[in-house]
């Protein structure tokens, strides 16, 4: 039961909703109807008749110049926008710029504190101090290693002279000995034969042991000269031996130092990390964190610009890429302001947005007291194409008869149409190839009603039609009201 309740009262609702919808209908009807018929009344009293003047707007026809472009709306970007990092971890003690401000390069924009970095700093210093100190005591004993081994070697050479002097000795000694052994022997048999007396040979016999005796002496003399030259090579290997051991101590001592003094710098480099400076001359955009936050590479604490140079960009869509090109005017409108600013392209985007469809065209501009902020709202005009020195009319001048662009005349103050062939067609302005001369007069408004010979009056641009010289039409006559009983003459 409930069921069917429902189905019936929505059947009901419904039939309701078509009569209030077919009766909404009927009024709106009437409504248009009525509103045409006013419509048609007013336009048949208020046309002028045939024969009357129709204002219009002209202009003459002259050389100049034709642009075509394409609008876009854009924005201003800087020429460089860079974040400021922290090049160490610490706690950002103090940020001495504020949005706005100008700084230069080099300048301290931010300190931070951190102990670790100074302590980092006295232990590189101590270390370097130490190793300089044992710099200088290897470096005192190579010298005194060299001193040593000079020393060895002066023995070396006493010694080598000595054994040299001995051996000439030996040698003499030797000669003197065969000398006299052989004059021994040869005594030896004077004696036998009973040629010499017993005492020349017994001189003969002391003077051979004696040079026997110088002999062996000589001997001894070269064999204690040799072992003191030995004595003294191993004395100066020795020497040497020190020498090259201090020489290592003092290049290993050396090579601490250096270490140290390495370690010194990158501590004292690191210590003045930081001291955060402007990386470049600009603005000062964003202050990202507030003093007091620990901070470290990877956390930006500043946003700042360079705006001596503005990036005016704009979105193009595809259908106009093809005709951009590098070096092509730009005329940059900045609505809120009025102004309006010349540059040229200086980059075309090879990459387009997939969603849009759209690529950036970009031109850079000198910024001269940095009235242009990032941000700002702007218009771009790209001219695509400029002719010079040609005829032309205004774009709203020439309409189509069949396809053919024709254009209004007027001569003796009677407009007739002309055929023409046109060429460039900018936003506001039409290239003429063919078709008129230049001091012809050309319609802009008022053309639509036109026909062919019908006379014209001029009339500027921007008169409203109830000022524009035209003959009004005639009133109907308003009939007399019957006169009122008891009131003759009325």
């Amino acid at each position: 039961m409930r069921r069917l309740l429902k189905v019936v009262l929505a059947l009901g609702l419904i039939v309701v909703a078509a009569i209030i919808a077919l009766v909404l209908r009927e009024v709106a009807a009437r409504q248009e109807r009525k509103l045409m018929g006013g419509m048609a009344t007013a336009g048949m009293e208020g046309m002028p008749p045939a024969n009357a003047r129709a204002p219009v707007t002209t202009e003459v026809v002259r050389y100049g110049t034709v642009v075509e472009k394409v609008t876009y709306t854009g924005s201003v970007a800087p020429y460089l926008e860079q974040n400021v990092y922290p090049r160490v971890e610490g706690w950002l003690a103090d940020l001495t710029v504020y949005a706005g401000d100008r700084v230069v390069a080099g300048q301290v924009i931010a300190r931070q504190v951190a102990p670790e970095r100074f302590s980092d700093a006295d232990a590189a210093r101590f270390e370097l101090d130490a190793s300089a100190g044992e710099t200088q005591q290897y470096q005192a004993a190579v010298m005194a290693a060299d001193r040593r081994r000079a020393q060895a070697g002066f023995a070396v050479a006493s010694s080598q002279q000595m054994v040299s002097q001995s051996e000439q000795e030996l040698r003499k000694a030797q000669a003197d000995l065969a000398y006299w052994e052989a004059e021994f022997r040869r005594e030896g048999r004077l004696l036998s034969t009973g040629a010499i007396s017993r005492e020349e040979y017994d001189s003969e016999r002391a003077r051979y042991l004696s040079a026997q005796a110088a002999a062996q002496q000589a001997e001894a003399r070269v064999a204690q000269a040799q072992a003191e030259l030995a004595g003294a090579q191993a004395g100066l290997e020795a020497a040497q031996a020190d020498v090259r051991a201090a020489t290592s101590q003092a290049h290993a001592a050396r090579a601490r130092a250096a270490k140290a003094s390495a370690n010194l710098r990158t501590a004292a480099t690191f210590r003045d990390y930081t001291r955060v400076t402007a990386p470049m001359n600009g603005v000062v955009l964003e202050r990202l964190i507030s003093p007091g936050v620990l901070v470290g590479p990877g956390m930006a604490i500043i946003k700042m610009a360079d705006l001596s140079r503005m990036r005016l960009q704009a979105n193009v869509a595809e259908r106009d890429l093809k005709r951009l090109r590098i070096g092509i005017p730009v005329v940059a409108h900045l609505p809120f302001q009025g102004k309006t600013l010349y540059a040229r392209v200086t980059a075309i985007f090879p990459v387009q947005d997939a969603m849009t469809r759209t690529a950036i065209a970009e031109a850079v501009i000198l910024n001269p007291g940095q009235k242009l902020i990032p941000g700002q709202y702007i218009s771009l005009d790209l001219i695509v194409a400029e002719k010079r020195n040609v005829l032309s009319v205004r774009r709203r001048a020439v309409f189509t008869v069949n396809g053919q662009p024709m254009v209004w005349v007027v001569k003796d103050d009677k407009a007739s149409q002309r055929a023409v062939q046109t060429g460039l067609a900018g936003p506001e302005r039409i290239e003429i190839v063919r078709g008129l001369q230049a001091g012809e007069e050309a319609v802009y408004v008022g053309l639509e009603g036109l026909t062919e010979g019908q006379a014209v009056t001029r009339a500027p641009w921007g008169v409203p039609e109830a000022k524009a010289k035209m003959p009004m039409p005639r009133k109907k006559p308003t009939p007399a009201k019957p006169a009122m009983p008891g009131m003759p003459g009325m």
